[in-house]
């Protein structure tokens, strides 16, 4: 059993790469440089740009598509490749009332008996208050009272009830809190909500029965089955919330939208409490009214559940937040990874939310504190609807592969092409953006009718 499905998310994870549509992008992928000629130049543009790469050319920022994914993930049995397994899959239909089969495959277990005989075996029943009775019995459950949080890869259990048929319900801990304030987990879906999806130990009580434990890598799996140990575990996304409330874009192309709904709601109470409370229909659609908010630039809503629409670039993204915060935006296109962080860090030490760009993706960063291995900075990814605590280190460390190792899932490089910053950390209470949204809202709803 699951909550409700957040819309869109089933057209999140398209492998193909869109080839830049408008002259300003093609001469953004070709030298980072939009010029008032790109439109006569674009088809020589995307010669040159298609000629410079034996591989599927990456789209820039201006594409809103992300990089192609390298291969699926590799599941070792560790919280973070179950993760990422189990995100490459968010919308997939195949797991519906197969909530076991879900959570062998994320870890991998059928395919390695000894791992957790208790799961892959399921004590004869082949269902989940099987795996968790034979779990219990070996002295391998986590109760509830126990006080112990969730972390990243937990395996979750529910109790056998008459809404799950007497089957039980089990599903993986993400390591985040949702929106309802109880842990956030993934599941598979089940009828009435297909797909799998992201929910909460608070939803999946309501509608599914209660939650009885869980269990941990360290508890469940034989020794020498996996390779991580408890230092190892994912932690950073602990804590870690977004606060317009952490969701997935609901379309291909609205990671600029959904980063800039962040950044409103870091500087804003009502900007939060009004974006927070939305369900994820409405969360959708009004993500698609950012996106269209600007009235010269009127983007079509990506297609779902695949496609290459056109998202904002840096010089979008740079008038939106222009003209929805106090004063000019600042636009930064650091070198290196050290001024790219310096810059980060910077803004973020004035109190400023930044909006991040990879290469065809945005997110955001909303604030930084003191951790226990130095400065983290609140980053917000909106492909996987996460958030999480990241080390200023390794976002300095070159290679450190920073975006995979904390938002699993997520296919992008860690480089960062271009940060937008606003003029001043407070919302323009006059702003028309805000206002056209409303407007747009009808419109947006009869496309995703």
């Amino acid at each position: 059993m699951s909550g409700t499905i957040r819309p869109g998310v089933s057209s999140l994870f398209q492998t193909a790469t869109q080839v830049v549509n408008t002259a300003k992008e093609i001469a953004k992928t070709v030298s980072d440089q939009v010029t008032s000629a790109a439109q006569n130049a674009a088809s020589t543009a995307q010669s040159v740009f298609e000629a410079a790469s034996n591989a599927a050319p990456l789209v820039d920022l201006s594409g809103g598509t992300p990089a192609p994914v390298q291969g699926p993930v590799v599941r070792d049995g560790s919280p973070a490749t179950a993760l990422g397994w189990a995100n490459e899959r968010l919308g997939n239909t195949g797991y519906d009332e197969q909530c076991l089969d879900f959570v062998k495959g994320a870890y991998a277990i059928h395919q390695t008996a000894a791992r957790s005989p208790e799961i892959n075996f399921a004590s004869g029943t082949n269902n989940a208050i099987g795996a968790f009775n034979g779990l219990e019995a070996n002295g391998k459950i986590v109760p509830p009272d126990s006080g112990i949080p969730l972390r990243a890869g937990d395996i979750v259990f529910f109790g056998a009830d008459e809404k799950n048929d007497m089957d039980g319900h089990i599903c993986i801990a993400t390591g985040n809190t949702a929106a309802d304030g109880t842990p956030e987990v993934i599941t598979s879906g089940y009828p009435g909500a297909p797909g799998v999806h992201l929910s909460s130990i608070g939803q999946l009580s309501e509608e599914s029965g209660p939650y009885i434990g869980h269990t941990t890598p360290e508890l469940a799996f034989a020794e020498g089955t996996w390779p991580g140990s408890p230092e190892a575990r994912p932690t950073s996304t602990q804590g870690a919330t977004n606060p317009a409330g952490n969701a997935p874009q609901a379309w291909n192309n609205t990671c600029g939208a959904n980063a800039l709904m962040s950044m409103e709601a870091a500087v804003d109470p009502e900007r939060a409490a009004q974006l927070a409370a939305m369900s994820p229909q409405e969360r959708a659609e009004y993500e698609g009214a950012v996106l269209r908010s600007d009235p010269e630039n009127r983007f079509t809503l990506g297609t779902r559940p695949g496609g290459t629409t056109q998202g904002w670039g840096t010089y979008m993204m740079k008038r939106q937040v222009s003209e929805r915060f106090g004063g000019e935006a600042t636009e930064i296109q650091p070198h290196n990874r050290s001024q790219a962080v310096d810059a980060l860090t910077t803004q973020l030490a004035e109190g400023k939310p930044v909006a991040i760009g990879l290469a065809g993706h945005w997110m955001s960063a909303t604030a930084m504190r003191d951790g226990e291995s130095g400065r983290e900075l609140l980053i917000h990814d909106s492909w996987t609807g996460t958030s999480a605590w990241v080390p200023e280190a390794d976002l300095r460390q070159p290679g450190s592969g920073w975006v995979r190792t904390h938002f699993p899932g997520a296919p992008f490089e860690g480089a960062i092409q271009s940060l937008v910053a606003p003029g001043q950390p407070v919302l323009e209470p006059g702003s028309v953006y805000r206002e056209a949204e409303a407007g747009m809202l009808e419109g947006v709803r009869a496309e995703m009718s």
